[in-house]
């Protein structure tokens, strides 16, 4: 035994002074001993560990080992350590398994490993694996040991080893990748929120590299685009960009790489409709370690209304300067110190002062007021009230001469709420004040004649009993107020009228208590006349009507008026949609929007068949040449807002069926874009003015002022009547909004009125007041209907307007001769 002892220390001695180690039979040789005895030797050592064996080819060259021995592992490792032997007792274990494990050293050192009562030892089901593990090498198992509650993940390696004694068994090592599992699952969250944020983000998300190849694409860029965001890696993303916009995004790339910095810019992209859009794009550099730039992120948002407000928002202020400029009242603006510091050039006709900058900077209160001191009544008037509406100054000319006033002013304040100055209105009433005093000198004589009627005014209980009745309505029927209060005062309504009424006042609510009826009723005298009333209901607090209070007028002249308009009406529609002439419709996009029924006649084309300009031009001119000259000389005319002759557009065009036909182009190209085209045939006829004799008859066919407008207010017709109702010629108004003609006031009325026609309803004969050129009102009975299509379509909109002053001066001339035939 000694022998074998002393052999293996002097084989060590030998390995650790050959560094690159020695074969079998060098070592035997060194050593002199025999080959045999040497191999023997060196298995020893290699079970236990303290050399290691390395083959080289068929050479096989042993050298010390200079790993750890086991005891040491034990000392020094981080992770859990348990040997076990052949017959399955633990040998040895580190601290850290007797932590982990809750054991002491003596509940595990000796015993069998599937005795001892620990989840973890039981889970790695040891007698199993033992043989598996010596037969096959190492194994691995991930499993998860419930501990105070916890959940532990652990990863357990069952390695077969060789101990210090040199016996043979298994080494369990043991790493606690809780820590591990836990951030993974966290990080799976974290991807998963960030793709559910990216993937629900209303804004456009883009990652791309630089030569335009996307990478990724959010779900709301590919509902935009129209492509699903799996297909959208490798696609170009400057196929979406507008051409004319494509060099704005290169450059963007170029400032990019210079500034590192995020870069913004606005761009036309293509929906999925074919159609550009505005967007707005913020982009972001990454960049490799060499400051490369590899991708690029870009975050965008559908800018297009605000674009579109933005140049809402300066034609809207070019709008104000034109106003500012022409507006025949004058506006002022003063600061808080009473200075002017703003005026429309109109002040200086009012004031007689030859140029605006003479008035600029002076205090208002010294320089233009007649007597300063009103100055001061204005203005406490005004800081208690905070605008004053018609108040009556009187200013001096430069001349010194006194001038009357009537002004509308409002303070202005800053955003902390001071007040920082007034503007307002001022309007020359000198020549009303004169026809005020002359007006009330022959009032009383002419106020039976020239007063305008006023509503009836009534209150009525559910039993039809009159608590409350106006004048008007007393000298309606010919009763004396106590003939109907107190009483239940029917008026002589037809029955079926009379149902109509029951039902509406059945149907009024709390929550819609307000309710209106045209209906006819019996005169004393037999004669049968039209009312208007607005009925509302008034309720006690169980919800029960108490009274109704009714407002109303007579309307027998609108009513009569209203036939008479309709006719009109159905003329002017019928002259259009039956008109000799084809005509088209085509808004700013290019697409067609109307086609009347000689158009199909004569051409075959419905809006199917042509659905843009594009496709009119291709199957009208099938040739290429014919095609190129009818669209530049088209093109040349689309900039003029009506078509005078002075470019006659005459072209060969090709019908549905295949024939060919000389065709003259008259269009017109409204302010807002669209194209709207009159067609005549030549190809049996000469050349001739008929075209516009038969379109000038349509405008001028009626002594009521007529005027044709599409459903956006734009003025498209506007006849001699309208011409002297209103102060302009027609050329001064067609492609202009229908604003031009409605007092400010007025405006959000109209406009309801517009959308309300263009939902096909009409508006009945109703009472206004519009602008004259000259700045003055006239008082017009308007009515407002659609024009439709041979479709049905809504197109436009046709109002009908009568003086309302020139009738009531024809009836107050009747009245007036009745009375003195009458002797009254």
């Amino acid at each position: 035994m000694s022998n074998q002892s002393d052999a293996l220390k002097r084989i060590q001695v030998l390995l650790r002074s050959h560094r690159n180690g020695l074969t079998i039979t060098e070592i035997a040789k060194q050593l002199r001993l025999n080959r045999n005895s040497t191999a023997k030797y060196l298995d020893i050592l290699l079970i236990s560990g303290d050399v290691a064996l390395n083959a080289y080819g068929p050479a096989k060259v042993y050298t010390i080992s200079r790993k750890m021995t086991v005891s040491a592992m034990l000392k020094f490792s981080a992770d859990i350590i348990l040997m076990i032997d052949r017959d399955l007792r633990i040998t040895d274990v580190n601290e850290n398994a007797l932590t982990i494990l809750e054991l002491s050293r003596k509940d595990l050192i000796g015993n069998r490993v599937d005795e001892i009562p620990s989840p973890l030892l039981q889970r790695l089901s040891i007698p199993e694996v033992f043989s598996e593990v010596q037969k096959n090498g190492e194994a691995q198992r991930e499993f998860v040991v419930t501990r105070q509650n916890k959940d532990y993940h652990y990863r357990v390696r069952l390695i077969p080893s060789v101990f210090d004694n040199g016996e043979e068994g298994i080494t369990i090592i043991g790493e606690d990748i809780t820590d591990q599992i836990r951030f993974e699952e966290r990080l799976m969250v974290s991807e998963a929120r960030f793709r559910a944020i990216v993937e629900d983000q209303i804004d456009f998300i883009c990652r791309w590299h630089p030569d335009g190849t996307m990478t990724f694409i959010n779900e709301s860029l590919s509902r935009y685009i129209g492509i699903p965001c799996k297909e959208a890696a490798g696609q170009n993303i400057f196929t979406y960009i507008f051409p004319e916009d494509q060099a704005l995004a290169r450059k963007l790339l170029s400032a990019l790489v210079e500034s590192r910095q995020v870069q913004q810019a606005e761009i036309r992209v293509l929906d999925r409709e074919g159609s550009f859009r505005w967007h707005q794009w913020n982009t972001r550099g990454i960049f490799d370690k060499n400051g490369t730039l590899i991708e690029c992120q870009s975050v965008g948002r559908d800018v297009t209304e605000l674009k579109e407000s933005q140049e809402a928002l300066r034609q809207s202020e070019i709008l104000y300067r034109s106003i500012l400029d022409n507006i025949q009242d004058a506006y002022y603006r003063a600061d808080s110190k009473g200075n002017l510091v703003m005026a429309s050039p109109s002040i200086t006709a009012l004031l007689g002062y030859p140029t605006l900058q003479e008035l600029i900077g002076q205090n208002i209160a010294e320089k233009l007021y007649l007597h300063p001191g009103e100055r001061d009544v204005f203005l406490s008037i005004l800081y208690k009230e905070k605008k004053v509406n018609d108040y009556e100054i009187t200013l001096k000319k430069k001349d010194g001469a006194p001038v009357i006033v009537s002004t509308n002013s409002h303070l202005l304040y800053d955003a902390a709420g001071n007040v920082t100055g007034i503007e307002g209105i001022l309007r020359d009433i000198s020549s009303r004040k004169q026809a005020e005093r002359a007006l009330r000198e022959s009032e009383q004589r002419y106020r039976n004649i020239v007063e305008d009627q006023s509503e009836f005014i009534c209150r009525f209980r559910p039993d039809g009993t009159h608590v409350f009745v106006n004048d008007a309505y007393c000298r309606y029927f010919g009763l004396h107020r106590t003939e109907i209060t107190g009483h239940r005062f029917r008026p002589h309504i037809p029955p079926a009228d009379m149902e109509r009424m029951k039902q509406l006042l059945s149907s009024l609510t709390p929550d819609h208590p307000v309710g209106t009826i045209v209906h006819r009723i019996i005169m004393p005298d037999g004669r049968i006349r039209w009312q208007r009333w607005s009925d509302r209901a008034i309720f006690d607090s169980a919800g029960k009507v108490t009274e109704y209070q009714s407002v109303g007028r007579d309307i027998t002249e609108n009513q009569e008026q209203a036939l008479k308009i309709q006719e009109n009406e159905e003329r002017f529609r019928l002259i259009t949609e039956f008109s000799p002439f084809p005509i088209s419709f085509f808004d700013s996009s290019g697409k067609c929007r109307y086609l009347n029924k000689k158009f199909h006649t004569l051409f075959g084309y419905s809006v199917s068949d042509i659905p843009t300009e594009k496709d009119w031009f291709f199957k009208a001119f099938p040739d290429d040449a014919e095609r190129m000259n009818a669209l530049s000389s088209w093109k040349q005319g689309r900039g003029e807002d009506k078509y005078d002759g002075s470019k006659p557009l005459l072209f060969p065009v090709t019908c549905k069926d295949g024939e060919v036909r000389k065709i003259k182009f008259c269009p017109i190209t409204l302010v807002s874009g669209e194209q709207f085209v009159v067609f005549e045939d030549f190809t049996d006829k000469t050349e001739s003015d008929r075209l516009r004799s038969v379109l000038a008859s349509i405008v001028n066919s009626s002594n009521d002022a007529i005027i044709g407008k599409n459903l956006n207010g734009t003025i498209l017709s506007w006849n001699k009547a309208a011409e002297r109702y209103y102060g302009y010629l027609a050329e001064e108004v067609i492609g202009k909004s229908i604003d031009i003609i409605v007092p400010p006031e007025l405006r959000d009325q109209l406009s309801l009125f517009l959308k309300r026609v263009g939902k096909g309803e009409t508006i009945d004969h109703f009472n206004t007041s519009r602008l004259r050129k000259d700045g003055s009102r006239i008082e017009v009975s308007v009515t407002l209907s659609p024009i439709k299509d041979d479709e049905g379509q809504i197109i436009g909109i046709s109002t009908i307007a009568e003086n309302v002053a020139e009738r009531k001066k024809t009836e107050t001339g009747r009245i007036f001769r009745q009375q003195v035939l009458h002797g009254s």
